[in-house]
């Protein structure tokens, strides 16, 4: 279930009597806990109306009896939430999906795996009695929709082309996602809108995104003819072990953007993107940026020297001098 989706029902909804949250995705797992949380204290009495337990290995059916029993105060629900459900016995699971089969509760009950058996008989039982939503990471246009929206939260707005850039230096761990946010909203204020400049500018890369980052930074170097940055990032990449047959197919690429946007003519950038396989606008926008700067011959002469290149990494030339005289090239044509 996207963020939206599970947002809107525990706020505006009628609750059910039982969910279970699994998944790895701990940022998730978070947010659906402290929206339970802000759901059981609307009405002004969450001290009666909010409990919170922690699942051992010793945890017994009475314990989750005692957490739930008793109705509500006021108008909302009465919640408890068990975290750490993981370590709870089987026989308790077991217990527990018979007692909720044959009794009432006055509570609304939550419980929150990191993964979920669905060998054991009690929790199939459960499962059946219960929404269950998967905590997962969120990929493609899911991702963009939690970054943007979670900046709503926050009281900022950013746009998809900043989200996406966003995605491009974070990955799809949403803590990490969410950590950005915080410190981007710093970056631009006193302003309340977070463009894709800012994102570059500000965002940090993600453990296991270096790499990745530095490509797309070096490639952009490289169309503003910044030859120094653009050389230096080639090196960094190198040296952080990035093969050079594998940078020159990201090297021709960037060419082939800025011919797209070079020869656009009035053409919405969406189309040009989709007509490319690119997922979206944005790395045709900002090829346009620098696009300018470059003849049509020019791009028809570095494509050339692209297939050389590649011809002499294969017949065994050095990688790493064949791309940075590739790169030194394309940088000082005028």
């Amino acid at each position: 279930m996207e963020w939206t989706k599970w947002k809107k029902h525990i706020f505006e909804e009628p609750l059910h009597p039982l969910y279970i949250v699994y998944g790895e995705e701990e940022q998730l797992q978070l947010e659906i806990f402290q929206a339970f949380r802000n759901r059981a204290f609307a009405g002004g009495m969450g001290d009666w109306n909010w409990n919170v337990l922690y699942g051992h290995k010793d945890m017994e059916l009475a314990q989750f009896v005692e957490a739930v029993a008793g109705a509500a105060w006021g108008p909302d629900n009465r919640i408890a939430a068990v975290r750490t459900c993981d370590p709870v016995p089987a026989d308790t699971w077991n217990a527990l999906a018979q007692w909720l089969e044959h009794n009432e509760a006055g509570s609304t009950l939550v419980l929150f795996f990191h993964s979920l058996d669905g060998r054991l008989k009690g929790i199939k039982k459960l499962r059946s009695m219960a929404q269950v939503w998967e905590c997962q990471q969120y990929k493609g246009d899911a991702l963009l929709r939690y970054i943007m929206d979670h900046a709503k939260t926050i009281g900022v707005n950013m746009e998809q082309d900043a989200a996406q850039e966003l995605a491009r230096h974070t990955g799809p761990d949403l803590s990490f996602v969410v950590s950005e946010l915080e410190k981007l909203a710093l970056y631009v204020y006193p302003s309340t809108t977070i463009d894709a400049a800012a994102v570059d500018a500000a965002a940090s890369l993600a453990p296991g995104q270096t790499e990745q980052g530095a490509v797309f930074k070096m490639t952009e170097a490289m169309a503003a003819k910044n030859c120094r940055e653009a050389v230096r990032l080639l090196h960094e990449l190198i040296d952080a072990g990035e093969a050079p047959l594998r940078l020159l197919p990201l090297i021709d690429r960037e060419l082939r953007l800025l011919l797209a946007a070079r020869s656009r003519h009035g053409q919405p950038w969406a189309s040009i993107a989709q007509a490319m396989g690119e997922n979206s606008d944005y790395p045709v926008k900002k090829a346009g940026r620098y696009s300018g700067r470059f003849s049509e011959d020019t791009l028809l002469k570095a494509f050339h020297k692209v297939v050389l290149a590649d011809r002499d990494m294969k017949l065994g030339a050095n990688g790493e001098d064949v791309l940075e005289e590739l790169v030194t090239w394309i940088c000082r044509q005028e």
